[in-house]
């Protein structure tokens, strides 16, 4: 489970298209992620570490909201890059 970084809220109003537009170019800006939590089979990734995802492994992972954090769901071979 992957930690996002916090949205930037903004002052204006904006469409769908424009948000997925900024969405999509702040993605672009990930490029370490931290690693929030484990699952019991994972082997080559450590909590608190810093990964690259793709973005399309980004655009396809599932959203979880836990409290107040969105956190995303992505399998260990969807990690590029372990910093």
């Amino acid at each position: 489970m992957i930690d996002l970084p916090e949205k930037k809220e903004s002052a204006l109003t904006l469409s769908e298209k424009d948000e997925a537009m900024i969405e999509e170019a702040e993605m672009r800006k990930w490029t370490k992620l931290n690693v929030h939590a484990i699952g019991e089979d994972v082997t080559e990734i450590k909590v608190d570490d810093k990964v690259y995802l793709t973005i399309g492994a980004i655009q396809d992972a599932e959203r979880i909201l836990i409290g107040d954090d969105m956190k995303l769901m992505v399998n260990e071979g969807s990690i590029a890059i372990v910093w």
